[in-house]
């Protein structure tokens, strides 16, 4: 059965300044335990593009708060354009699944 990813909950929102994003995504794990690769997708309306992967061990039979921090290079006008993003759609596992919508300030 897997990992399934529950919610995701940003630090906060509206992000500030040029940091990064502390994230809180809780995990059901109804399996064995097991090792696995958590991506993090972003879109400013365009193609999704993976900002960050982190493997993660998640215990059996166990609902898991699991805490990631997206760094401030995955928000960067290099990244998007040359432009800061306003807002992004912010994804985990499959693009456009689970998400949210992240704004700037």
């Amino acid at each position: 059965m897997g990992v399934k990813y529950v919610g995701m909950i940003p630090a906060e929102n509206p992000v500030r300044g040029n940091s990064g994003v502390n994230v809180l995504l809780m995990v059901d794990n109804p399996g064995e335990s097991v090792k696995t690769v958590v991506r993090f997708f972003a879109s400013d309306g365009g193609p999704w593009r993976e900002i960050l992967t982190e493997e993660r061990d998640f215990p059996g039979n166990t609902h898991t708060h699991a805490y990631f921090h997206l760094p401030e290079g995955c928000f960067a006008p290099e990244a998007w354009g040359g432009e800061k993003p306003e807002e992004l759609t912010l994804s985990v596992g499959v693009p456009g699944q689970q998400s949210l919508l992240l704004f700037f300030e």
